[in-house]
């Protein structure tokens, strides 16, 4: 037969293994419910950023003739139209 305290600690495991479990179901429900608006922020977030890159891309293809031959400066007119590319796949999934 087992003793009694082996009995109420098995008891108070159980039940401290169910009160963390419910909490945790809590914590992501509400986080579910909370996601629609935290979407919405990053949608807001990425159409700014978007903008940034495309003033930037227009101010850079704008110097490129003065700074023809710069690596830096081809390396960001190469690479800036994939990072646009890439904020507007992203802004249309949401």
């Amino acid at each position: 037969m087992p003793e009694p305290v082996v009995i109420v600690t098995a008891a108070l495991t159980i039940a401290v293994g169910a009160i963390k479990t419910g909490r945790a179901t809590y914590s992501l429900i509400q986080g579910l419910r909370e996601a629609p608006s935290h979407i919405e922020e990053l949608s807001s977030h990425l159409s700014t950023f978007n903008a940034i890159l495309a003033s930037l891309h227009a101010v850079i293809a704008q110097e490129a003739s003065k700074l023809e031959h710069d690596p830096i400066t081809i390396g960001l007119l190469e690479t800036l139209p994939t990072l646009l590319n890439g904020c507007e796949k992203v802004m249309n999934e949401a």
